[in-house]
């Protein structure tokens, strides 16, 4: 072919993949070389949307979602986020939010509350302002017999040496998650080794 001086020569448009949006459509507009050019134009503007659905039950789980969902993730399963919490506490709640609701109002459930915020496993103590004989007493969290109260709810929080927690917060939980009826005893207390352990 001669090219007049001047004039560039024409410029070939390099060849497409057609869109992959024909395997949706009957096979005899697979055929079709226009038609797999033009849903290119969808495939463009709906395939980063796709990619967002794809990626959905990530931006669904707490332990990877963006930090930014975590206020929604936390209002779906009615859990208020104390802004204090860190980051890594907040995903905490929010996983065991179901579990917690759950249990709401009982022994069990304000048990796993205050080690979920804490991540201390309490000592919880009905009907006492101490400890009591039983199975559930701890030599050295509560090292004083209680006097009997009904409808008393005992919290003892063993804490390591060195750990810090903050009272006034846990008052609050311990406040919003006892039963309904009774009125509470937290207590914090340094941890000491069980018998056949040695400090750390």
């Amino acid at each position: 072919m001669r090219v007049e001086e001047g004039v560039s020569p024409p410029v070939e448009a390099p060849e497409l993949e057609p869109s992959r949006y024909l395997d949706y459509l009957p096979a005899i507009f697979r055929q079709d070389e226009f038609m797999g050019r033009f849903l290119l134009v969808f495939e463009s503007v709906l395939g980063p949307l796709e990619g967002v659905v794809a990626e959905l039950p990530y931006y669904c789980d707490p332990s990877v979602s963006p930090e930014d969902m975590l206020p929604y993730l936390a209002h779906w399963v009615a859990l208020g986020l104390d802004e204090r919490w860190p980051e890594a506490q907040r995903r905490r709640m929010i996983r065991a939010a179901a579990e917690l609701h759950r249990w709401r109002g009982t022994r069990r459930g304000l048990r796993a509350y205050v080690q979920a915020i804490t991540g201390i496993a309490p000592l919880v103590v009905e009907n006492t302002d101490g400890s009591r004989l039983g199975e559930d007493n701890r030599l050295g969290w509560s090292t004083r017999l209680g006097r009997e109260v009904p409808h008393c709810v005992t919290v003892t929080v063993p804490v390591e040496p060195g750990q810090t927690v903050d009272e006034a917060e846990l008052a609050e939980l311990v406040q919003a998650e006892k039963p309904a009826h009774t009125v509470y005893v937290l207590r914090t207390v340094p941890r000491q080794a069980r018998p056949g352990q040695e400090e750390v």
